[in-house]
């Protein structure tokens, strides 16, 4: 592979995919965030992720980040309870555990910025 497009595919952000929650009637895209150029020729490797949910009309109508060093973008799951995120950190220190945190993502209020 061509190093410039191996540095590119490893240095761009993009959309991984779009999941329905029918518990909650919106919808989650998860975003891959790379890191810089620099970042990534400083061995950086890590890649973080964003969780944006839309609303019916795919207006976006909340967000937040996750650390690809505690989280896995991969194994995400839409439980009654809330959007289950698998830890990659806690499955390294014990490969026979798969652990999962349970996050209630709320849409911003119309007053934020």
């Amino acid at each position: 592979m061509d190093i410039e497009q191996n540095e590119y595919s490893l240095s761009t952000s993009d959309y991984n995919r779009i999941i329905y929650d029918s518990y909650r009637n919106v919808y989650y895209r998860i975003a891959y965030l790379r890191p810089s150029i620099d970042m990534l020729r400083l061995g950086q490797r890590t890649i973080d992720f964003s969780i944006s949910i839309l609303d019916e009309n795919f207006i976006k109508i909340g967000e937040r980040k996750f650390d690809g060093k505690i989280y896995r973008s991969s194994m995400i799951l839409v439980g009654s309870l809330g959007l289950n995120i698998a830890r990659i950190d806690l499955y390294n220190d014990d490969q026979d555990l798969l652990s999962y945190d349970i996050f209630k993502l709320e849409p911003l209020s119309m007053n934020q910025n």
